[in-house]
């Protein structure tokens, strides 16, 4: 540690500019210097984990606020916050306790079923948005290893269909890929069985590859989660410890077990 705070203020502080939460907070107090080259960091640090610990979409009732009042940070779609990482990725290791079961799909907002959300289709149109979100999709390391087409994953992630939709859920499977240190998880309405298993009634050689890289996605998630002797440190998923089928399970119908059943292996 004594080397450590030899260092120059302004090495220190593109260190810590570097750090995650958790690491940020036990730099900061650390010892006087460390604390010193964190403080202007403060802020930006109280704000992402303020909007992101419990992550939570807007929901219905929040309509009613105004407008001016959100931020880039209070988003109704997965989209959205694939955008908000794609420009600032150390959001994704802020999210502890996700709950992702009131999100809106972006083709609801497009076909104006969810009432006047101009603004973000305004702003999933703009280039620099989709610039972004294309940028993350195509460094994703766990679609590489799978050899994903990652343009079709990005067309499918920035369709984002209907929640009543049968279509397996892309971006939520993408979503789950950067989250290294949720530790409760409640899934998105849509989250359904296709979205982990291939459909038992037809041929594997007639299921299209796009098709089958969502299942092969979860489970690799699963798998390298699991492996921590070849992949040390921080993995997605690693840290989950409660899972919720949906934050509001219907006590008529259950919840297909098949949906939440790859995320039993997890150790």
């Amino acid at each position: 540690m004594a080397a450590f705070s030899t260092l120059s203020f302004e090495l220190l502080r593109c260190i810590v500019d570097c750090c995650g939460p958790y690491d940020f907070e036990s730099l900061a107090l650390t010892c006087k210097g460390l604390h010193a080259a964190c403080s202007p960091l403060f802020s930006r640090h109280n704000s992402l984990r303020r909007h992101y610990r419990r992550f939570r979409f807007v929901n219905a009732d929040d309509r009613k606020l105004d407008p001016s009042k959100l931020t880039k940070d209070d988003v109704w779609t997965i989209p959205e916050l694939l955008s908000n990482i794609a420009a600032n990725p150390i959001i994704a290791e802020y999210i502890v306790d996700g709950d992702f079961e009131d999100r809106l799909s972006l083709e609801s907002v497009r076909d104006g079923s969810q009432g006047d959300m101009r603004a973000v289709i305004r702003r999933m149109e703009q280039q620099d948005e989709v610039d972004r979100l294309r940028g993350l999709v195509k460094q994703s390391k766990y679609l590489a290893q799978l050899n994903c087409d990652t343009d079709a994953w990005f067309d499918r992630i920035l369709a984002d269909t209907n929640e009543w939709n049968d279509d397996q859920d892309f971006p939520f499977a993408f979503l789950l890929t950067l989250l290294p240190n949720i530790e409760q998880l409640a899934l998105p309405n849509r989250w359904n069985s296709q979205s982990v298993y291939l459909p038992c009634y037809a041929a594997p050689n007639v299921i299209p590859d796009i098709e089958k890289s969502v299942p092969a996605l979860v489970s690799l998630i699963v798998t390298q989660a699991n492996d921590v002797e070849s992949i040390p440190g921080t993995a997605p998923l690693r840290k989950l410890r409660t899972l919720l089928p949906t934050a509001d399970v219907d006590h008529q119908s259950g919840v297909h077990i098949a949906t939440i059943a790859p995320f039993l292996a997890l150790e």
